[in-house]
């Protein structure tokens, strides 16, 4: 929409909007555009925990970008990424002076007549209607909090019901036309429909022999037709907003459980019987493609922990590791004595920490069923100096640096 108000360019550089845009890496920062920010190409990998565990404010975070250090070149691959999408919306809002959430209200909810949608948790809260979250754990079905935050919005707080995002899916088959109003124009909607990014395969389904990332979408062809789609999973929920613009067909799934794949079962289920085809087992492949992969992490897990030196101590005084560590991007880390071991807070997140060896200590997150490692390192007087983290997988671990007392200032 701000592209047909001639308020923004695709292919400009972010800078010529919002000069403080920064990233880690120099040229990215002069030559990111927002066609780039939402076709997931800055070369920044997904740095989830850095908005996940953290307590900042949408714009604190986007301040903190230049410290998260990247995996790839600009352009070089494609990489999924929270952050530039809440980046996205700070541009939004930058060009607009007008918040993200108040955005989508006037320009899209109102518009489209979407009145059970809401772009944060808090506006849903006590609602009648507001489903409750599911996860597995230890073989169990068990609720889960709702999860607010609206730091990062923009990659994805918006809480809706299948019958408002079906809606949603409408405009888009209607080429950017709601009745008699045109909401966006055809060839800016074309665009983002269209492949910007290759998804790297290998794709296991002939159904399904390619993918790329459009602006927004995923786009691929389904049994033969084009295939514009977006899943989204956040704790508790896994959902699916799915079209077919050649046969003007589209569907919404919304699921209130963490571990499962439904969402695509029940898509595919109801594509092959609009095409007329023999059903695929889908529920069969996507079953056990799950299972395999829960396997290889519990194997993975099991070999992690085979890895541990049995026998031996931490290699100081409990207390020696206690103290508050500051990453310039991450933001402060807590080292606390608790019981006969440690515990670990990161903004909002905290776990019990357990020993591996010597001065590694490892603690666990539950909704996405991660282990972390924490190693703390000294300096030549032997004194612990810093821990380091490996939040980010495709990177190098996070290294937090132990604080003095006097420069608390984060």
């Amino acid at each position: 929409m701000l592209v047909d108000e001639g308020k923004l360019d695709w292919d400009k550089p972010v800078r010529d909007f919002m000069p403080e845009f920064s990233l880690f890496d120099p040229v990215a920062s002069e030559r990111v555009t927002p066609r780039d920010l939402v076709c997931h190409r800055t070369g920044l990998p997904r740095h989830d925990n850095m908005w996940d565990f953290t307590e900042f404010t949408r714009r604190e975070i986007f301040a903190r970008l230049r410290h998260l250090q990247p995996s790839r070149d600009l352009r070089a691959a494609y990489q999924y990424n929270n952050l530039m999408y809440m980046a996205a919306g700070v541009l939004v809002e930058t060009l607009t002076g007008m918040g993200w959430e108040q955005n989508l209200r006037e320009r899209i909810f109102k518009p489209l007549g979407m009145s059970s949608t809401y772009p944060i948790l808090p506006d849903v809260l006590g609602h009648p209607r507001l489903a409750t979250p599911y996860l597995e754990r230890d073989g169990r079905v068990v609720p889960v909090a709702p999860k607010d935050f609206q730091s990062c919005g923009p990659a994805g707080t918006i809480c809706s019901s299948a019958a408002d995002m079906i809606r949603w899916v409408q405009l888009q088959l209607r080429r950017g036309k709601w009745g008699r109003r045109r909401l966006i124009s055809e060839e800016n909607l074309a665009q983002i429909h269209s492949p910007a990014t290759v998804i790297p395969g290998p794709y296991p389904w002939p159904e399904i022999p390619m993918s790329a990332y459009a602006l927004g979408w995923m786009v691929s062809v389904y049994r033969g037709e084009k295939r514009v789609m977006h899943n989204g999973a956040i704790d508790g929920f896994r959902t699916v907003a799915s079209f077919m613009p050649e046969r003007n067909w589209g569907l919404v799934v919304l699921t209130n459980k963490h571990d499962h794949p439904a969402q695509h079962v029940i898509e595919y289920q109801i594509y092959d019987r609009l095409l007329g085809m023999d059903p695929v087992s889908w529920n069969r492949r996507l079953k056990r493609q799950w299972a395999d992969a829960k396997n290889k992490a519990a194997k993975e897990r099991r070999k992690k922990a085979a890895a541990i030196r049995k026998g031996t101590r931490p290699t100081r005084p409990l207390h020696e590791y206690a103290g508050r560590y500051v990453h310039a991007g991450y933001g402060p880390l807590e080292i606390a004595r608790e019981g006969g071991g440690l515990a670990i807070t990161i903004g909002k997140f905290t776990a019990p920490m357990v020993h591996r060896s010597y001065d590694s200590w490892q603690f666990h997150e539950e909704i996405w069923n991660n282990d972390y490692t924490a190693t703390f390192q000294d300096d030549s007087s032997g004194r612990i100096v810093r821990v380091a983290v490996p939040l980010e997988p495709n990177v190098s671990p996070i290294i937090f640096e132990r604080e003095k007392p006097d420069e608390r200032k984060n």
